[in-house]
């Protein structure tokens, strides 16, 4: 039996411009506001990537 995947690739940068961080989740709403809220430390908070 075929499962179907639904999953989004996303990109965000930092305030300058300079950092650009690419990912993939399967919970786009989530991951977002993971990134906002520096949930996560790794390295999109790192270089401020929101």
């Amino acid at each position: 039996m075929a499962r179907d995947y639904k999953f989004w690739i996303y990109i965000v940068t930092n305030r300058n411009h300079s950092v650009l961080y690419i990912g993939v989740t399967n919970r786009l709403s989530r991951r977002t506001w993971e990134h906002r809220e520096g949930a996560k430390a790794g390295f999109a908070s790192k270089y401020q990537c929101k």
